[in-house]
């Protein structure tokens, strides 16, 4: 009797520990090779701020970054202080406009890069696609002179910022698309991409 219970106390752990890493794998699967951050795993951050619920994902950002709450079209909205040598904060914003709402993932992709617009300071944007728990997620890293309008493609203008960068992901949730973006100056946003990386990685149903 004895041995028979250690054999089962054996199977449950075993079936734990492979439901776990099904589980993991699930959770994050790189569907393309573009060299995006987006398809690395981070390591070293802790998701420990206050976690959200919308459109019927769940997502946890960094403490670290200041949870400025919802506003207008901003359904979640953080900051980082500037890093040293920069004067302005880095962003991060999440939208969701409801179901069958925001525009079609392609048309938010593009519009985001032409929000850096065609200069010679513009780098070549850098979009990847991922499973995240079941969730299709489409994303984009690009840096140059950033404009905010939120328009159609256009040249960067004399009041655009200089050596900003522009990550974002678009997460076709059960409810709907949500929309993460992080914009700031180029230091300060690769700051924050790590946390935002990681943020986008752990979304959950």
């Amino acid at each position: 009797m004895k041995n028979i219970l250690i054999l089962l106390s054996i199977c449950c752990l075993f079936m734990v520990s492979c439901s776990s890493e099904q589980k993991t794998e699930q959770k994050t699967v790189a569907k393309t090779d573009s060299g995006s951050q987006f398809e690395t795993i981070s390591e070293g951050i802790q998701l420990d701020g206050k976690s959200v619920t919308l459109a019927g994902i769940t997502f946890t950002p960094p403490s670290i970054w200041k949870d400025l709450g919802p506003s207008g079209m901003r359904k979640a909205n953080y900051a980082l202080d500037p890093v040293e040598g920069e004067t302005e904060a880095g962003s991060v914003a999440v939208y969701y406009f409801g179901k069958n709402q925001g525009g079609t993932v392609q048309a938010n992709l593009d519009r985001w890069a032409s929000q850096i617009g065609s200069s010679d300071s513009a780098e070549s944007d850098i979009r990847s696609t991922l499973t995240v728990d079941g969730m299709t997620v489409s994303t984009i890293e690009v840096g140059g002179a950033y404009n905010s309008s939120m328009g159609t493609a256009m040249d960067v203008s004399k009041d655009a910022k200089a050596n900003y960068r522009l990550l974002g992901a678009v997460v076709e949730g059960p409810e709907g698309n949500v929309f993460f973006k992080l914009t700031g100056p180029d230091k300060t946003a690769q700051a924050m991409s790590k946390g935002f990386v990681t943020m986008i990685q752990s979304l959950h149903k």
